[in-house]
């Protein structure tokens, strides 16, 4: 993975996440001045929607309310985890470039099937009251996914035989 200077934000860019150049984050007070890049605090808070005495007290140091602080982020053009945290990524649209080419990226997954994933679980609870057996969560959970992929595959519908042959093999 490469690094590069952004000189446009004063960080230098690692992958997908924004370290401080300097190896000190600044405070929330400090990303606040930093989106305002010399807009008059009045417009800005305008801009965001928020009272510009809410704008001020935050830029000297109080705690924002949550709302406040999307809102500000929004009017900036920031993440919120940046904002807040000075930790991720800065820039909204660098975020959603980011998501979009990594869903462009992710093979097709096919739709949750709901009824499929409840008709499996009760047959596996009932077979476990059946065979009077009874499997700790994470191995429930597992022969759960593994009967799943077993029907959205074969595209058959559940059936109480197949899940208790798979529940035998694993209680």
């Amino acid at each position: 993975m490469k690094t590069k200077y952004c000189k446009e934000n004063d960080q230098i860019a690692t992958g997908h996440f924004h370290r401080s150049f300097s190896g000190e984050e600044k405070d929330l007070s400090g990303r606040l001045s930093e989106c305002l890049d010399g807009e008059p605090v009045a417009a800005f808070a305008r801009r965001a929607g928020i009272g510009e005495s809410t704008l001020r007290n935050i830029l000297k140091g109080a705690s924002p309310r949550a709302d406040h602080l999307a809102a500000i982020a929004f009017a900036a053009g920031v993440t919120l985890d940046w904002l807040a945290t000075g930790q991720g990524i800065k820039s909204a649209v660098e975020l959603r470039r980011l998501t979009r080419d990594r869903c462009a990226a992710t093979p097709d997954v096919a739709p949750l099937n709901f009824q499929l994933l409840q008709s499996i679980i009760s047959g596996v609870e009932e077979g476990l009251q059946m065979l009077n057996k009874d499997l700790e969560p994470d191995k429930k959970a597992q022969l759960v996914a593994l009967l799943y992929e077993h029907f959205q595959k074969s595209g058959n519908e559940t059936d109480s035989g197949t899940v208790l042959k798979y529940l035998k093999l694993v209680a």
